[in-house]
């Protein structure tokens, strides 16, 4: 079900962009950015939960919170190199339509959130279940490492 949603989707998505007369090559770049964004966010949420992570099970380091801090501040730059700051000329805000994408990026975010949040009420023990499925892929792996 989740492949032939993501399929549709992936098909749906771009044909609409490309018959309101955006080019193929223009529509690549809009999306490309979309994605950037993305993976941008979700390096800064690791290099931020890492040392949270290490600090809960007794292993973290003055390095990992330096690593963690480079993590966060080179995965910054290109964030605001790419939105732009006002009034900048090292970082100009883009041009229209590009300078939407940030904007078009942060509603998807919180559709996912608002998703999320309607699954936790649907659904009461999804999380803690979550939870005890990733505590017990933790327990394999360490008993492989161990092996």
């Amino acid at each position: 079900m989740a492949v032939g949603l993501s399929a549709l989707i992936t098909l749906i998505v771009p044909a609409v962009v490309y018959l309101t007369g955006v080019s193929a090559f223009d529509a690549q770049g809009y999306f490309g950015t979309l994605c950037t964004f993305g993976f941008l966010l979700v390096y800064i949420l690791i290099s931020v939960a890492s040392p949270i992570y290490l600090r809960s099970i007794g292993k973290l380091r003055k390095l990992d919170i330096l690593y963690s801090i480079l993590g966060v501040a080179f995965m910054i730059l290109p964030l605001v190199g790419t939105i732009g700051i006002p009034g900048s000329t090292l970082f100009p805000p883009p041009a229209f339509p590009n300078n939407l994408l940030i904007w078009v990026f942060a509603v998807y975010m919180v559709a996912g959130l608002v998703w999320l949040l309607i699954q936790k009420i649907r659904f009461p023990g999804l999380i803690p279940m979550m939870k005890s499925s990733m505590d017990e892929t933790e327990l394999k792996l360490n008993r492989v490492k161990e092996a």
